[in-house]
């Protein structure tokens, strides 16, 4: 397999710091409730999280797209279609609409993690398909593992 672009490494690193920087704060929050260091609560900092987390399903779908339109070999309408879905499915955890999960912080967090299972299962396809490059899983795999983990200390805490 070929190795990861060094800019696609440090440009995906960099977009797991809010993630990470969430899970911290409510890890720290949960553990001392009392610190001053904490600027927001819990339910606030995980809305960051929710909200961070849908930009990010936006772009992955946004990414699924490139994959489907960069390839002239694809004349399958289905890839398009599957490349819209995780755009779609982010529409229920962003926060103020009438479908909004957004007002229940910890189902935002089980749907949004739910999501990004889903999008890994779409960036397998489409690896599959030869539409992703092929180093495409070996970036994706450890990027959904930590975002998973971010996410878990959101619903757990």
């Amino acid at each position: 397999m070929t190795r990861v672009p060094k800019a696609a490494l440090l440009i995906s690193s960099l977009g797991l710091v809010p993630f990470f920087l969430c899970a911290s704060l409510i890890f720290l929050q949960s553990h001392n409730p009392n610190s001053p260091i904490i600027l927001a609560d819990n339910v606030e900092i995980k809305k960051v999280l929710v909200v961070y987390g849908a930009i990010i399903l936006s772009f992955m779908s946004g990414t699924l797209w490139g994959f489907a339109a960069s390839n002239p070999s694809n004349k399958s309408n289905k890839v398009y279609a599957l490349s819209v879905i995780p755009a779609l499915i982010s529409i229920p955890i962003i926060p103020g609409h009438f479908f909004s999960l957004g007002y229940y912080p910890k189902l935002s967090l089980i749907y949004l993690l739910t999501c990004f299972i889903t999008i890994l299962l779409l960036d397998s396809y489409f690896f599959l398909k030869k539409l992703a490059p092929r180093w495409w899983m070996k970036l994706r795999i450890p990027l959904t593992l930590l975002v998973s983990g971010c996410l878990l200390i959101g619903i757990m805490m």
